[in-house]
């Protein structure tokens, strides 16, 4: 369901109603598994190069709707750490009044948002063309079409409808996600209340984020080591164990998935090549 979720946002942010999901969920599982084991953030490009090779997807769509995806996933992880902040000690009684002011903050943060960062953009690479020696330069010149495009598809989240879908969608995937999470605390009987268990979780996913180890092997256990003995009262033995835990579930199913991914992809690269092997063997004459 979680990779549904990213493909139908991965969809959504390329504005292209018409594109299959049975094409883009294989590219949305390959990436996951790439962005999960290669170091320094590397895999984030294979989804990059996976759209313009089987969907053929202009590099700049590709790059524009990848970080409109981990903008809004940075936001939901804030929000919800700042929810559990602001709720914990608190009766569920109270969980209302933070839902609405967090969902209030956050759609005006985003309209202003939008309407500030394509200007900032188009102001930035004004400063760099001007810094540039070489102003005319064919690379510089297609480099600024293309960061003008994104400008432009950025601008439309101005409009509070297509706000809506893409924050209702990174809704249902950051939910899906913490409670992925939740159900693997849950079976390693660590049982606390909601709030804490969600401020532990935004910053185990903010610390996944740093591109400074292999897989995340050490950041990802140290993260939930520290968050689980600051809030939990765990001890370090029991935290790193239940952090290096989860993280191997998560490098185990991100692979499987991920070989999935492969599987398909490959299948439709055959179907795609099927025709026109059957077209080459029919203008060969026959003797």
């Amino acid at each position: 369901m979680l990779n549904i979720c990213r493909a139908l946002r991965f969809r959504m942010l390329l504005d292209r109603k018409q594109l299959p999901l049975g094409g883009l969920f294989p590219i949305t599982l390959c990436h996951n598994f790439f962005v999960r084991t290669l170091p320094l953030m590397v895999g984030e490009l294979s989804y990059i190069a996976l759209l313009r090779r089987h969907l053929k997807i202009p590099v700049s769509e590709g790059v524009r709707s990848l970080f409109e995806a981990r903008l809004f996933d940075l936001q939901f992880v804030i929000v919800g750490g700042t929810f559990g902040l602001l709720t914990l000690g608190r009766e569920p009684t109270g969980y209302v009044l933070a839902v609405l002011a967090l969902a209030g903050g956050l759609i005006i943060a985003n309209r202003v948002l939008f309407t500030v960062l394509p200007k900032g953009i188009g102001r930035i690479w004004t400063c760099i063309v001007r810094i540039y020696p070489w102003r005319h330069t064919a690379l510089l010149d297609s480099a600024g079409h293309k960061l003008g495009e994104v400008s432009l598809q950025l601008d439309r989240f101005r409009c509070l409808r297509p706000l809506l879908k893409a924050l209702t969608v990174s809704l249902c995937t950051y939910g899906i996600n913490v409670s992925c999470h939740l159900l693997l605390l849950s079976t390693l009987n660590v049982n606390q209340r909601l709030s804490v268990l969600l401020v532990v979780i935004s910053i185990v996913m903010i610390a996944a984020w740093f591109p400074f180890s292999l897989s995340g092997f050490g950041v990802i256990e140290g993260s939930w080591a520290a968050s689980l003995v600051m809030f939990t009262d765990m001890e370090v033995g029991a935290a790193l164990s239940v952090g290096f835990f989860i993280h191997c579930c998560q490098v185990l199913m991100t692979s499987l998935l991920g070989l999935l991914g492969f599987v398909l992809l490959t299948s439709r690269v055959r179907e795609r090549l099927m025709p026109a092997r059957k077209q080459t063997q029919k203008r060969v004459p026959t003797s």
